[in-house]
């Protein structure tokens, strides 16, 4: 079954639904440290997957802990990378595609969202 999205909020989360096998042990845990660029508290840490266009598809860890109603484990991840790991093996896509180079080069790949009630992701899971 497909998942239907209603916003571009939710549409990125279905993206990385998809993307990721709606598991997100298939991902790659982006370890942020102790970031003075931090949009938010919730994007501490983040976690990617790669659509078929090979583009990074990434969501804060705080967000997918929320809708699976757990604790993500970094170490059941596929990879482990610090940010400046993996900014810097994905340079040169990064830099076509930011947009405020004095921003975090990740904030603009990754959406924060917002559930109007709790079981609304539990939508998301079960299509």
């Amino acid at each position: 079954m497909s998942v239907s999205c209603f916003t571009s909020t939710n549409s990125h989360l279905c993206k990385f639904l998809r993307t990721t096998g709606r598991d997100w042990r298939n991902t790659i845990y982006i370890e942020c440290g102790d970031c003075q660029r931090a949009a938010s508290r919730s994007c501490k840490n983040l976690l990617c997957a790669f659509d078929t266009a090979g583009a990074p598809v990434i969501v804060p860890v705080h967000d997918v802990e929320y809708l699976f109603s757990t604790t993500v484990d970094k170490s059941e991840c596929r990879a482990i990378l610090t940010k400046a790991n993996f900014c810097e093996l994905y340079k040169g896509w990064i830099d076509e595609h930011i947009r405020d180079p004095h921003a975090c080069p990740l904030n603009d790949l990754y959406v924060s969202w917002e559930i109007p009630e709790p079981c609304a992701a539990r939508i998301f899971l079960n299509r």
